[in-house]
């Protein structure tokens, strides 16, 4: 075992173990996402319209199981490829970049249905306005996109994304 952790942590696997781990990881990942995040969610916000509880069990299933693919491709790609190489590949990088966005889409809904639907039903306040968790969310997912960018491709300058050419000029 200790010697399957060194060969992953170096990149040193052949083909076959790399992806045995990476599908075996991400098997493991949904199948405790499906059966620990997915009720959770439903219990959370089992106060809500059916229509919108089936909604957001939709959209936390697909980002569990974009995330769990995600997490298969990173492993493999790390298990495969040594350290000095993996951090210039792009399969690598895209894999790390969606998993960061989708395990974080996860754990923000995770978080909007307990604070924000049954942590009010629990103290008799009425819960957040739909438009506000739309909000949040999507501030929070910005913030967390461009966290991935920064962490998934180091050595892209994620200012020049985000501030137009020419808009502060040294003194």
């Amino acid at each position: 075992m200790n010697d399957l952790w060194s060969s992953y942590r170096d990149g040193a696997c052949s083909l076959s173990m790399a992806l045995a781990l990476g599908l075996g990881s991400g098997l493991l990942v949904r199948l405790l996402a499906f059966l620990l995040l997915r009720p959770l969610i439903r219990i959370f916000a089992r106060k809500d319209l059916p229509k919108i509880i089936q909604s957001r069990l939709r959209r936390s299933g697909f980002a569990m199981t974009v995330a769990s693919l995600a997490l298969a491709v990173y492993v493999v790609c790390h298990a495969y490829w040594p350290p000095g190489i993996r951090s210039h590949k792009l399969p690598y990088e895209l894999s790390e970049l969606l998993l960061i966005v989708f395990a974080g889409y996860v754990f923000l809904e995770v978080l909007l249905s307990f604070f924000a639907d049954w942590l009010p039903g629990v103290r008799n306040q009425a819960p957040m306005a739909p438009i506000i968790k739309d909000l949040v969310r999507a501030l929070a997912l910005v913030g967390v996109g461009l966290m991935g960018v920064r962490n998934a491709f180091p050595d892209v300058d994620i200012g020049a994304v985000i501030v137009p050419r020419g808009a502060f000029h040294p003194l």
